[in-house]
């Protein structure tokens, strides 16, 4: 080869290898980094286990709410039936007892 060429290749040779140096170097630096920011994550899902748990328990409170609402006014729309019920029954009772007086036509008066 002549030596021209081989000063060339020896050159370009050169410039690979540091090129493949210093991608190395920077691959070991990203995955630092990445271990690093794994770690990071990790805890921050590890510091969330505890309101997420209050999350479910005042979900479940709210649904347990919700559904004795839903009895509660079913409830209340059963008893205000039975007091309306009631209501006319008192009334036709005392309707059919009278007000105690008798009527004696005219203005009134006895």
């Amino acid at each position: 080869m002549e030596p021209e060429v081989r000063e060339r290749f020896e050159r370009i040779e050169a410039t690979l290898a540091l090129s493949a140096e210093t991608h190395r170097v920077a691959m070991e630096r990203l995955d630092k980094r990445m271990a690093a920011a794994d770690k990071r994550m990790d805890r921050f899902d590890a510091s969330l286990a505890g309101p997420r748990k209050l999350v479910v328990s005042g979900m479940q409170v709210v649904n347990h709410l919700a559904k004795e609402n839903r009895e509660a006014r079913a409830d209340t729309k059963a008893l205000k039936a039975e007091m309306k019920e009631f209501k006319d029954e008192v009334r036709s009772y005392i309707k059919a007892q009278g007000n105690g007086h008798k009527r004696s036509g005219g203005n009134g008066r006895h």
